[in-house]
Order: C-alpha cells, then sequence, then structure tokens
C-alpha cells in the first residue's frame, strides 16, 4: 500500500465472522466431553467397577497432563503449518477418543481413550487463537478472541445439562 491510503482487510468481515464461529462451535466440543464425562463419573465408576483411585485418574492425570504436555508441541506447530488443518485433525482424534471412550469396558482402555481426547484437544484452542488472530481486523480481534472464550462456557454448560440428561437416561 502506498503511504496515505487507507489499508485493506485481506479477509472479508463475513469472513471473520465464520471464522468466528467454526472456532466458538470447536471450543463448545472441545469442553463439552470433559463436563459429560465428570458428571457420569459415578455411573462409569458403578458400570466399571471403578476403585476410588482409577476413577481419580480418569478425571484428572488421565487427560489433564497429556494435555498440558501436548499443547505447547501444537501451538509451535501452529505457528509453522495450517491451523486449520491442526484443528481438524484435532477434532477428529478427540471425537474418534470419545466415541471409543464410550465402548471400553476396562479401566486401562478408558484410561487411554481419556488420554486420546487430551491430545486431540489440545490440538484445538492454541491453532484457533492463532487463526483467530491472524484473520480478525484490530478492531474485531478481541470479539474474536472472545469466540473462543465464550464458546468454552457455553461447552460447559451444554456438557452439564447434557451429562444429566444421559445420567437421567
Amino acid at each position: 500500500r502506498r503511504e496515505g491510503e487507507p489499508m485493506t482487510e485481506p479477509y472479508s468481515r463475513a469472513y471473520v465472522r465464520w471464522a468466528m464461529f467454526v472456532v466458538f462451535l470447536v471450543a463448545v466440543f472441545n469442553v463439552v466431553d470433559r463436563m459429560v464425562v465428570s458428571i457420569l463419573a459415578t455411573s462409569i465408576q458403578d458400570d466399571l467397577g471403578l476403585t476410588d483411585s482409577q476413577l481419580g485418574l480418569l478425571l484428572g492425570p488421565s487427560f489433564a497432563v497429556v494435555h498440558f504436555v501436548a499443547i505447547l508441541p501444537f501451538a509451535w506447530l501452529a505457528d509453522r503449518t495450517a491451523r486449520r488443518s491442526i484443528i481438524a485433525a484435532g477434532l477428529f482424534v478427540w471425537s474418534a477418543m470419545t466415541a471409543l471412550g464410550a465402548a471400553t469396558h476396562s479401566f486401562a482402555a478408558l484410561f487411554a481413550t481419556r488420554m486420546g481426547v487430551g491430545i486431540g484437544e489440545a490440538a484445538g484452542s492454541p491453532p484457533s487463537a492463532s487463526l483467530l488472530t491472524d484473520t480478525a481486523p484490530p478492531e474485531l480481534r478481541a470479539r474474536a478472541l472472545a469466540s473462543l472464550t465464550l464458546g468454552a462456557l457455553v461447552g460447559i454448560g451444554v456438557g452439564l445439562v447434557a451429562g444429566g440428561a444421559l445420567a437421567q437416561a
């Protein structure tokens, strides 16, 4: 651009809003699984005959430690490759692991699938934030990043309601 000319935006407002919506949905699904498992913890414990220690390992370290370790490499990768591909791959992995977890019949298998969910979900947040930061113009950037946080909050609510309905059923 020439000096004095207004800067043109690389993406249309419609595209930015679409990106915000997609990231919002990814954030919702990223958190729903965690809430459903928490609500169904007692039912899972009874169904699989788990000890309190095993249940604690399922609700905490199986997911959180792996997620914590995996999030930094995914952030590094998001700075160097196509973020939408990382997000899509993560969504596939955590969805597949969630489905496999529903079909497990042992502590070890459920622990492994929860680890897989942690890895898949770690691929969601850093690339989403980076994608929104690069896509949204400065005057929309705070709202764009808020869509990520809002999606997580909506995911908590949806997960708790869905988990309660599943527990009731």
